[in-house]
């Protein structure tokens, strides 16, 4: 619905809408300038282990080429223990792109290790769009100056 307003609004306006870049905050580990790190690996959120139970792995990313396959768990990666997903998700802030990191996995429960070289993620973080609409969505930084209402993050 909000969408849909959105693009009504876009159509029927007779200015075209002001393009404006917003500043993001830092963040810590994951990114390195706005960039994210991806291991290439998908997680099985269903089944409970100790570790990180994969359900595969992407085709020629980072966790292919180091050799980790569906059924794999990783219960380390740069030192850190990984007993859950969240510990997982934790030690993904701490990779840098392109810096191969130790990763200790269990396949059928034998214990082996590998190195694994994080690549950079370049997907789109965010684009924002400021016009004169009369939407504002939850989040919005305030406007821009130089743009003439309020801003719509995508």
């Amino acid at each position: 619905v909000m969408a849909a307003s959105l693009v009504r609004a876009v159509a029927e306006s007779e200015d075209a809408p002001l393009f404006t870049k917003v500043e993001q905050p830092a963040t810590r580990g994951a990114t390195i300038a706005g960039v994210r790190v991806t291991t290439g690996t998908i997680p099985d959120y269903a089944t409970e282990v100790k570790g990180l139970l994969l359900a595969g792995v992407m085709g020629g990313g980072p966790a292919d080429r180091a050799g980790l396959m569906k059924g794999d768990v990783v219960v380390e990666i740069a030192g850190q223990t990984i007993a859950n997903i969240y510990d997982y998700t934790y030690a993904l802030e701490l990779l840098k792109a392109d810096v191969p990191v130790r990763v200790v996995y269990l396949r059928n429960g034998e214990r082996r290790e590998t190195q694994l070289t994080p690549a950079a993620d370049y997907s789109p973080s965010s684009i924002s769009i400021c016009s004169a609409f009369s939407l504002r969505l939850s989040g919005c930084p305030a406007t821009t100056p130089g743009s003439t209402g309020p801003c719509m993050r995508a």
